[in-house]
């Protein structure tokens, strides 16, 4: 039996392991506490989009309007996924 090749695998990374791990390199790279969060139904998410970067200390939000996709590419950029790992959501299982 044949085995197969495991490093054209992907590693599955659900969306709420990548947040906490954007917002740890964040806050390292900041020096104060940033926290990546997804926006609620309404009000607050025709104005915020989809997910947001709090800092919390000054109480400010910065970025916002971001998606999935904005949060691949800043995990990626920050060093926090790597190619071998997939992004998983909720809608794909």
């Amino acid at each position: 039996m044949a085995l197969r090749n495991l490093s054209h695998m992907p590693y599955p990374v659900s969306e709420r392991a990548l947040m906490q791990r954007l917002s740890r390199a964040l806050t390292r790279e900041e020096g104060s506490p940033m926290s990546v969060k997804k926006t609620r139904e309404g009000r607050a998410r025709s104005s915020l989009g989809l997910f947001y970067v709090l800092n919390v200390n000054r109480n400010s939000i910065d970025p916002y309007n971001l998606d999935l996709d904005d949060l691949v590419e800043m995990a990626k950029k920050h060093k926090v996924m790597t190619e071998y790992e997939e992004l998983v959501t909720d809608e794909d299982e």
